[in-house]
């Protein structure tokens, strides 16, 4: 899958879209990162591409030490706006590739719907050097599942027109990422352990978020506006047919590994 490395700065220009729309992650998922560090409450934790801090805020309310980094200023702000409450977190504006990390300062690294738009040169080498020893490093991301509901089959149809096949929220562009990032570690040879795991929730949309969440995809934001508003016309009519709010079943991908001994 062919993925423009340029289009990460999207999500900056739509900052209060994309907090407003983007959904968090499955607790399931949250506790099994945490069973299989073995992290302790002193431990530290860096977030590439903490976004809005979703996943971050997820690790500060259970009292865990996390640092959120992302390249858009404007989501690092909506971050800390919202974690003012929260005294463990804390939220950096950079890019993964330019940050300076001291070596072995962290014992969890983790990324949420965000490995894929790091750039792809030494990034396995850089988070291996920033890990301490038996340190873990987890990827996630969410998608719609695809199952014989109509509603899902229905929005994939008209998405597909606007964004290509498989485009999102649901498909299969996500399974195709976490293959790649999984396979990507074992040929680096740094980590270890590695183990994939997918787990299942039900969301409730309203109509408006749904649309929002679509818009605030990378390839959405990039048609013009005449097709974004064809787009949202054809979901809107399509809406109609179905209840309210729309329970929506949700599938999250997890790769978990260990970093590999001197």
């Amino acid at each position: 899958m062919y993925l423009n490395i340029k289009e990460r700065t999207t999500f900056g220009r739509i900052a209060d879209l994309y907090d407003k729309s983007r959904t968090s992650y499955s607790p399931e998922l949250i506790m099994a990162i945490l069973n299989f560090s073995k992290l302790d409450l002193q431990g530290n934790i860096l977030d590439i591409g903490c976004g809005s801090g979703q996943a971050s805020f997820l690790f500060a309310e259970k009292g865990f030490n996390v640092l959120g980094l992302d390249l858009s200023l404007d989501l690092i702000n909506i971050a800390k706006e919202k974690s003012s409450s929260l005294k463990k977190v804390e939220f950096m504006h950079g890019s993964f590739e330019n940050e300076e990390f001291q070596e072995k300062s962290f014992d969890l690294i983790i990324s949420g719907m965000a490995w894929h738009w790091i750039e792809a040169e030494n990034r396995y080498l850089k988070i291996y050097k920033t890990l301490k020893e038996n340190g873990t490093v987890a990827f996630f991301w969410s998608c719609q599942k695809t199952n014989d509901l109509n509603f899902i089959n229905e929005m994939s149809n008209i998405l597909d027109v606007y964004g290509g096949k498989n485009a999102g929220p649901a498909g299969s562009r996500v399974k195709e990422l976490a293959n790649k990032t999984y396979k990507e570690l074992q040929d680096s040879k740094l980590f270890s352990n590695l183990e994939i795991k997918e787990y299942e929730d039900i969301l409730d949309f309203s109509k408006e978020r749904y649309s929002n969440l679509v818009l605030s995809y990378a390839w959405a934001q990039q048609l013009s506006l005449e097709r974004q508003q064809e787009m949202l016309q054809n979901l809107e009519d399509a809406y109609k047919k179905y209840q309210k709010p729309l329970m929506i079943p949700y599938n999250y991908i997890l790769i978990l590994a260990k970093k590999n001994k001197v």
